[in-house]
């Protein structure tokens, strides 16, 4: 009789994944998820900073000379400042995605010509979106006043989104823009004034503005706490998934 081989499919070798793999994307992955967690921690401790610099607002600085209106930009954010001039009323702008209880609306961003000379840009607040595709009518005098607001900084978008203005006709609709793109938009009117980098946010008690609820943050440091600890979970459990391979492969070798 014939004697054959059969195959015991037991018996076969499980094809496994090299060993270094799970060690390389560990390499790979844990500085980048340990990274994550400290920039949300860097993130918590700049809202923090706006939070007590909003609440720090001491009395309102009046600026006068040319000399005060430029130091603008060394003032402390969100201090109270006072500015005579007027307003530049058929060149205004509409920061658009601004959103305010749920509502999709603009913020108006208007160029103000102070008597020292520098143009700023005062951010006279929230109106509503008119989806209906009309823009909102936010004309304002051109006569001589003084407004009372705070320091701020244009608000940045964490994505670029495209070009800054989106709209050819006055008041023009922009995306996220900053200073510079605002005083090319501007150049012809600016005369050969100085625009400044901050902006101001009309005061809730001035007139001739909009929806003013002033806040320093969109939202506050707890959010980046909890995306940080989210970070440091998703490497803490990587490592711990690294080192149960590898003492289960070590067990097996053995």
């Amino acid at each position: 009789m014939q004697k054959t081989d059969h195959y015991n499919a037991a018996t076969a070798p499980r094809r496994t994944r090299p060993a270094w793999l799970p060690t390389l994307v560990t390499v790979l992955m844990l500085p980048l998820l340990i990274g994550l967690g400290m920039w949300q921690l860097e993130r918590a401790d700049y809202k923090r900073t706006l939070q007590a610099d909003f609440a720090a607002a001491g009395n309102s600085t009046r600026l006068e000379t040319r000399d005060e209106v430029l130091a603008l930009d060394a003032l402390r954010r969100f201090q109270p400042v006072a500015l005579s001039g007027r307003y530049l009323d058929t060149r205004q702008f509409l920061l658009q995605s601004m959103i305010h209880d749920g509502a999709a609306g603009y913020h108006v961003l208007t160029p103000f010509v102070t008597d020292a000379g520098p143009v700023v840009i005062v951010n006279r607040g929230w109106v509503a979106r008119d989806y209906a595709g009309k823009k909102p009518e936010v004309a304002v005098g051109s006569d001589a006043r003084r407004i009372a607001g705070r320091v701020a900084r244009l608000p940045r978008p964490a994505i670029a989104i495209g070009e800054t203005s989106v709209g050819g006709d006055w008041p023009r609709a922009v995306h996220f823009p900053n200073a510079a793109a605002l005083a090319e938009l501007l150049e012809q009117d600016l005369d050969g004034r100085d625009m400044l980098t901050p902006v101001v946010l009309l005061g809730a008690n001035e007139d001739d503005g909009y929806v003013r609820d002033w806040r320093p943050t969109g939202t506050g440091p707890e959010r980046h706490l909890a995306y940080a600890l989210q970070w440091f979970a998703f490497a803490a459990t990587l490592a711990v998934i690294w080192l149960v391979m590898f003492r289960r492969r070590r067990r097996n070798a053995q």
